[in-house]
């Protein structure tokens, strides 16, 4: 589930809510709970690591619910709003997290991109099993319809995809949140699904929507703002008549080529049956949601949430480990300076790594117990082209190939 929760708490912004914290806390906690999440991403989380912890322990983990983790805090220190990504513990953990905090001309980004790396808690896990990885990248793009704020979202679109091309070893990637995009026409929705510089990682639509969405009935079911017809408090008005919050996918999640399959979309609560373009979202007669949730979605938010359901393979057989460390291990290379190891989320700690040269001589060789990163000094090795062996003395052992520059 992906929502952008419209200055949930947060201080320094421009407008003042119609609805007090307190019924607002309880208009979010109806709408999760009711969803259910796996995961659950929110835009617009009031910028400290307070809010963030609040809404864990006072919205996800009540009613006898303890099963939601937060990932870390993060923020370009001048942003009053934040992204933020909950996971359930019990199918989940959560890897590692990066951010992207410059466009693709190097100039800070209006509010940094998060990029979360998980993986699935396969009940074989403890037997030796491989298990499905896969990275969620959250996104709140400049808003506005001018030509310099499309242009300012096209940057940012081209510095995630650039990201994902360089960094990302997942195939299964989502990236969700609220783009501010008003067509399918718009270069930054292009750069997403069109990324000519590598069309190998270009990110579906799973609705086939593609269009232009803003103010056209015929994409009433895409819309995903506004709840209000008129403005008030910090409810922009106009009614539900774009489609600014979305999930894109690589090919992997639509052929389910890696173990995670896509199944289906939805906007929560999204009931365009009953309702019209540029009108109150219809909260006194929804046929999609109970009615206080209905209500709950108009009170809570200017935006619908939006929910990806896919389907993750399960093992059937124990594999060896090795396919797990092969995944977890993580070096820099080519190597400019140092290199550095880390190896997070396996269950073996203590290993032994060798560096080899190609003629088979060791040149370095050293025990390491993976709760720290390694860091070898390696800046006069001569350049070249080296092999990294990492074992445990017994039954694994993987080896890569290291470019030393």
């Amino acid at each position: 589930m992906c929502y952008n929760i419209m200055y949930y708490r947060a201080t320094g912004i421009p407008c003042t809510h119609s609805v007090n914290p307190p019924v607002r806390d309880q208009d979010l906690e109806s709408i999760v709970h009711h969803v259910n999440p796996d995961i659950f991403v929110v835009n617009e989380l009031g910028a400290s690591p307070i809010t963030a912890n609040f809404l864990r322990d006072n919205v996800l983990n009540t009613n006898g619910i303890s099963k939601y983790q937060a990932a870390a805090y993060t923020n370009n220190s001048f942003s009053d709003i934040v992204n933020m990504l909950y996971y359930d513990s019990n199918k989940f953990v959560l890897l590692e997290q990066n951010i992207v905090e410059r466009d693709k001309n190097n100039f800070p980004l209006t509010r940094i991109i998060d990029f979360y790396r998980l993986y699935y808690k396969d009940p074989k896990l403890a037997n030796g099993a491989d298990t499905v990885f896969f990275t969620v990248a959250a996104a709140h793009l400049k808003a506005g319809s001018s030509s310099s704020d499309q242009s300012t979202r096209e940057l940012a679109a081209e510095a995630i995809m650039d990201y994902i091309d360089n960094n990302i070893s997942d195939d299964n990637i989502i990236l969700c949140g609220d783009l501010n995009v008003y067509s399918s026409t718009e270069a930054a929705y292009r750069k997403f699904t069109n990324y000519t510089s590598n069309p190998s990682i270009n990110l579906n639509d799973p609705l086939n929507g593609f269009g232009n969405w803003n103010n056209n009935s015929t994409y009433s079911l895409y819309h995903t703002q506004s709840t209000h017809a008129s403005p008030g408090g910090c409810f922009s008005g106009g009614g539900m008549d774009d489609r600014f919050d979305h999930f894109l996918v690589s090919d992997a999640i639509i052929s389910g080529s890696s173990k995670m399959n896509y199944y289906r979309y939805r906007i929560v609560g999204q009931d365009a049956g009953n309702g019209c373009c540029n009108s109150n979202f219809n909260f006194q007669n929804n046929s999609l949601v109970p009615s206080n949730i209905a209500r709950s979605l108009y009170d809570f938010s200017d935006h619908l949430p939006i929910t990806l359901e896919v389907e993750i393979q399960k093992s059937n057989i124990g594999i060896s480990e090795y396919d797990m460390l092969n995944k977890l291990l993580k070096f820099n290379n080519p190597v400019d300076g140092n290199l550095k190891l880390s190896l997070s989320g396996f269950d073996r700690k203590n290993f032994k790594v060798n560096i080899i040269d190609l003629t088979g001589k060791s040149i370095f060789s050293t025990y390491w117990n993976t709760d720290i990163p390694l860091t070898v000094e390696s800046k006069n090795w001569p350049a070249g082209i080296y092999l990294l062996n990492v074992t445990d003395n017994k039954s694994l052992s993987v080896t890569k190939k290291l470019i030393k520059r």
